[in-house]
């Protein structure tokens, strides 16, 4: 701060909401300023933008509230007034006795008298701390967060008196030492000496039992911070936990790019809207430094799946499948137009270009790219339920017999082929009721090696010989084998296949083809009622199916161009307690209704838009809804 300027720390302890502009200085001063005084704004006050984006409307309770202000005469009656008509709009009055004001070391004592005096508060010559921080960091790091070190120092000479066994040393450890410093490295990224300082201090007690005697350590610190499933004690490691706890503020500026922080941010770091791109720039902040820091970390430690026409730059971001493909030959990428991965695929295939990798990579590097797996895009994305099970599937969290049997409910054996052992991948792939269903289908797997014993290994070598198409439909169609499992096992009912294949082909067209009307709809599709055309009677049909003791039913609607209700039904029907079925049924009442008006256009309009879809397809459908559709054709 310059030898004109000064901070005044304004904290007003009252109720309410004011309806505010924000103004985010590049200097860091004139920070808050009421909306409702902008001719002050216009005549007396000087601010700065940092961005565009930088002005937003905000609710704000004048509560707790730094005003940065310069030390001018003109500038303190400038928020005298502020704060005057702040108190007639909304009858709140800040309590001075309760405020303070900080001047920069700069500022003469005599004008500290004089400025204070005007609006009536006093001045400090430490702004101490707020929200367990220190007002001023300056360079001196360590200075700044000492009361950290003596907080843990203290704690520690206070167990020291007492004779600890390990055990109870590794709970204080957890409980207390290390937990002081969690909210503090939420904000802030901490020294590297000082974290070294408090680890040496929470090390010397462990193997010590005592703060000043170093002890003799068996095992070195970093094996103790391990998990435990690593042989480890899960003590902290403080300065990776300082990196990590801040990955949940780049979360939030991800996840939240239109907030105030994230403008405000990307206006100054990444003004490209790409966090992962961002730079430290010049004369970060120490916030930015504590996430940008941790983005390094984030950078390093994860790396971009590929999929089909993938834009992620080959050269510049690190990419793979399970592990990230390196390359160790150096290749000059230009800086305006990057090389993408999808550069070197087949054209809307999940393949690569043999020739042209070879072409541009040497052989090591090649061999590399050429063994990452490239994930093909789903556009025909199956049914949620359907999407869900091939989670579970690759995921191999299917409850087989080979699993129930280790809490002894049951045997291991297959229940449909009776001769090997029920494991998931046998139960989709090696029984031999399914395989033989497979071939039928015409789903050949002579190109996939032998020796893949996990599912997640199997789908992923599907989905490279498989087009979106046909991984969606297979897909549909081990849904549905799970399914005739799960009746034989529990009804000793199976299925037959001509039933199962029919199944999972009508489920996948109805859902593409209602898709397709969604996408197709969309810009003009409306939840509310529309009414019809001059001339038209819209007749409405819906079923409901409550479940059981209540029985189906169906309603009838009818109305005329003026949207006035002309006549209408509502009728229970003993039908079999299924939406398909008893919409089918809704329909039939419907066009019924309709033959009933000997003239003029009709409309008859259902909420169920597959049996819209069945009524009108020309294909042969075996479902029982659509023999209930007959008397409507």
């Amino acid at each position: 701060m310059g030898e004109e300027e000064t901070v005044w720390t304004m904290i007003a302890k009252h109720r309410g909401l004011l309806r505010i502009k924000t103004f985010m200085s590049l200097a860091g001063r004139d920070i808050l300023l009421t909306n409702s005084t902008k001719r002050h704004l216009d005549t007396n006050a000087r601010y700065k933008k940092i961005c565009e984006d930088a002005w937003e409307d905000v609710n704000h309770v004048l509560d707790d509230c730094l005003v940065f202000l310069r030390n001018s005469e003109p500038k303190f009656h400038c928020l005298c007034a502020v704060l005057s008509e702040y108190k007639l709009a909304s009858g709140q009055h800040a309590n001075f006795s309760k405020s303070s004001a900080y001047f920069s070391p700069h500022t003469r004592t005599n004008r500290h008298v004089t400025l204070c005096s005007i609006v009536g508060i006093q001045a400090v010559d430490d702004p101490r701390f707020y929200l367990g921080f220190s007002m001023l960091i300056g360079q001196n790091k360590n200075m700044a967060f000492s009361f950290l070190r003596d907080r843990v120092i203290s704690c520690v000479r206070g167990w020291a008196k007492n004779l600890l066994s390990y055990g109870n040393r590794e709970i204080f450890i957890k409980v207390v030492g290390q937990a002081i410093l969690t909210y503090c490295m939420g904000c802030f990224l901490l020294p590297g000496s000082l974290i070294n300082g408090i680890t040496g201090s929470l090390r010397d007690f462990w193997w010590s039992g005592k703060l000043d005697m170093q002890g003799w350590p068996l095992l070195s610190w970093e094996s103790i911070c391990k998990s435990k499933r690593l042989r480890g004690l899960r003590l902290r490691d403080l300065l990776t936990f300082n990196i990590a706890i801040s990955g949940n503020r780049i979360w939030r500026l991800d996840s939240n790019p239109s907030s105030l922080v994230s403008r405000v941010l990307a206006a100054k770091y990444y003004p490209s809207g790409d966090l992962f791109a961002a730079t430290l720039g010049q004369h970060p902040s120490l916030a930015w430094r504590r996430i940008y820091q941790a983005l390094c970390a984030l950078r390093e430690g994860f790396h971009w799946r590929i999929a089909i026409n993938s834009a992620v730059q080959i050269h510049r971001q690190s990419c793979g499948g399970s592990r990230p493909v390196v390359l160790h030959d150096y290749y000059v990428d230009l800086t305006s137009n990057p090389v993408r991965c999808g550069d070197f695929m087949e054209i809307d295939a999940p393949n690569w270009n043999v020739q042209l990798v070879h072409q541009v990579f040497s052989d090591f590097d090649a061999a590399s790219v050429l063994q990452c797996p490239i994930a093909p895009v789903h556009v025909d994305i199956p049914l949620p339920k359907v999407r869900l099970f091939g989670w579970c599937l690759a995921h191999e969290a299917l409850p087989v017999r080979a699993r129930i049997s280790l809490v002894g409910l049951c045997n291991r054996i297959c229940s449909m082929c009776g001769n090997q052992i029920e494991t998931v991948l046998h139960v989709v792939r090696d029984c031999s009721t399914v395989s033989s269903i497979l071939q039928d289908v015409g789903f050949d797997f002579s190109r996939l090696p032998a020796s893949m014993s996990s599912c997640g290994d199997w789908f992923e070598s599907l989905r490279s010989i498989f087009s979106s198409s046909q991984f969606a439909g297979f897909l549909v169609l081990l849904y549905f084998l799970w399914q005739r499992r799960n009746t034989f096992v529990h009804e000793v009912f199976l299925a037959p296949r001509w039933s199962l294949l029919h199944e999972s082909t009508t489920l996948q067209q109805s859902y593409l083809s209602a898709l397709s009307h969604l996408s197709c709809n969309h810009a003009s599709s409306s939840s509310r009622w529309c009414k019809p055309g001059p001339g038209v009677i819209k007749i409405n049909i819906d079923g409901a199916c409550p479940g059981s003791p209540a029985i189906p039913a169906l309603g009838v609607v009818v109305r005329d161009a003026n949207g006035l209700v002309v006549s209408g039904f509502y009728r229970p029907i003993q039908v079999l307690n299924d939406p398909a079925i008893v919409e089918a049924h809704a329909l039939v009442a419907g066009i019924r209704c309709a033959s009933e008006f000997p003239t003029g256009d009709i409309i008859v309009e259902s909420d169920s838009r597959n049996l819209v879809a069945q009524l009108l397809s020309q294909h042969i459908d075996l479902s029982l809804a659509c023999f209930h559709l007959v008397v409507a054709r």
